[in-house]
């Protein structure tokens, strides 16, 4: 599709269809971020553990500016999206993500 100098003259259809266009190539790049995201030993423990459900509860501490929050944001992400980075495909087992 060639755009115009201008979005406001497109087509109320084909501004539908570069935003559909768009969302695919913004979900795919985050797919793939996730897909390729490493961790360090603690992270990769820590994860793991959650979706293999290894606890009804898990209790993360640790101090200030320690990656708590984002860790717990990167499980979320995992569990929401169904997607499982390679880095640690490996040691989840696949029975228990659900």
């Amino acid at each position: 599709m060639q755009l115009p100098d201008n979005l406001n003259n497109l087509p109320r259809e084909e501004l539908i269809e570069l935003n559909r266009q768009l969302d695919a190539l913004i979900r795919k790049e985050l797919d793939e971020s996730l897909q390729n995201m490493t961790f360090s030993k603690i992270q990769e423990e820590v994860i793991t553990n959650v979706l293999n459900r290894t606890a009804k509860i898990f209790i993360l501490c640790g101090a200030n500016q320690s990656g708590k929050s984002h860790l717990g944001a990167i499980v979320l992400l995992i569990l929401m999206t169904g997607i499982i980075p390679d880095s640690i495909k490996h040691r989840i087992d696949m029975t228990k993500f659900v």
